[in-house]
């Protein structure tokens, strides 16, 4: 049986480690096109002379500031959802998890968005936060956040002429209202929320992190997890609240790629900036490589081109906007990582300490009563002994 066993494990470990080599592959062909469409174009800026150290700084300031807030804004969203169902989670917990987490997502090739997930769900599971509430604010957070960015990509085609402003509109508002709709449905109806539920538990049933701590069946935590939405529904000013933020997430970081573009000096092209705003999130969204690199930045530089942005000043918007927006809060991120899971170990050695406090207490006083039982049969056998002398 044990050989049966090995056999299968044996194919699922080679498929493993045949999609991580591909994930890495993708990852670094990513990279190479990234560099590919940047490379010439910083040469043309030495050529042109235009240069980091000619760039308006203030600018630079500004866009890394805006980056960091809209992080921070996306944090405040996880926690909003996260404190309609346990009441008060602190900002610095979950500002600090969703940072770690987002590195993550930023860094890992392929399933970078899942591992960031189930890391950020574990992450607050360790400090206090029901499973149940934390998988429903980070889900909700994504949805509300991803609701938004597709209700206003219809405008944003309209804005470099790839729709009419009135279909546009109109597409934008009939998005929102079947979102809203079903929204509404799975709040009212839970027979189709249970049934979404169990889904979403046999799958976290299948994740390294999670499934130690689903311990009911996929009916049963449906069941339970339909019941604690109903009583843990958002109020209408808490919904209007969690709109704007998640809103917020999306205009701070894109006043973020404008001051980039700023920063060179170039009059920013609103509609064609935020078309390539969109380029670069559908690339991350996508996940193909880590941070979407590559087609990011290659659509940005087409949207910029496209808006009139010489092809030297729109590379070095496109590299500071990348910095600004993925590799320094990646960096950031796993520090912030590394300082947690320190935290982590603390815990554990401090849950644990009294534990082997007590085991050790409990090992002496064994060893106690056995040396008082051998000393009172010793003393026996001695007044027996001399007894019979």
């Amino acid at each position: 049986m044990a050989d049966r066993s090995a056999t299968r494990a044996a194919p699922a470990d080679r498929r493993h480690i045949v999609r991580v080599v591909l994930d890495w592959v993708l990852a670094l062909v990513g990279l190479g096109i990234a560099v590919w469409q940047i490379a010439p174009r910083i040469a043309e800026a030495g050529r042109l002379s235009v240069s980091f150290g000619q760039l308006e700084w203030r600018w630079v300031a500004l866009a890394v500031v805006l980056s960091a807030a809209s992080l921070l804004a996306y944090a405040e969203l996880n926690r909003q959802f996260l404190n309609a169902g346990e009441g008060s989670v602190p900002a610095s917990t979950v500002q600090a998890v969703t940072i770690a987490g987002n590195a993550i997502s930023l860094t890992v090739p392929a399933a970078g968005g899942a591992v960031g997930t189930v890391y950020t769900v574990h992450a607050l599971t360790e400090r206090g936060v029901g499973l149940a509430t934390a998988g429903w604010a980070l889900a909700m957070a994504g949805i509300v956040t991803g609701v938004i960015l597709v209700v206003l990509a219809p405008l944003v085609f309209a804005g470099v002429g790839l729709l009419s402003p009135a279909v546009a509109a109109g597409i934008s508002l009939l998005i929102a209202a079947l979102i809203f709709g079903t929204g509404v449905v799975l709040l009212r109806r839970p027979r189709a929320r249970v049934a979404i539920v169990r889904r979403a538990v046999a799958l976290a049933r299948r994740v390294p992190l999670v499934r130690r701590r689903v311990t009911t069946s996929p009916a049963q935590a449906a069941w339970r997890f339909s019941e604690w939405i109903t009583r843990h529904s958002l109020t209408r000013r808490q919904w209007a609240l969690a709109l704007v933020t998640a809103l917020s997430t999306w205009v701070l970081d894109f006043l973020a790629l404008a001051a980039c573009v700023a920063a060179t000096g170039q009059p920013v092209p609103w509609s064609d900036v935020a078309f390539g705003y969109l380029a670069v999130q559908a690339s991350i969204i996508a996940n193909l490589t880590p941070g979407g690199a590559g087609p990011a930045e290659t659509g940005l530089l087409a949207a910029l081109g496209a808006g009139g942005v010489p092809s030297a000043p729109a590379a070095v918007a496109v590299v500071l906007y990348r910095a600004a927006s993925w590799i320094v809060p990646a960096v950031v991120g796993w520090v912030v990582f590394l300082v947690l899971a320190g935290g982590t170990a603390r815990r554990e050695g401090e849950r644990r300490r009294p534990r082997e406090h007590a085991r050790h207490a409990r090992g002496i006083l064994a060893t106690a009563r056995t040396t008082r039982l051998a000393h009172t049969l010793r003393h026996r056998h001695e007044r027996g002994a001399g007894g019979g002398r």
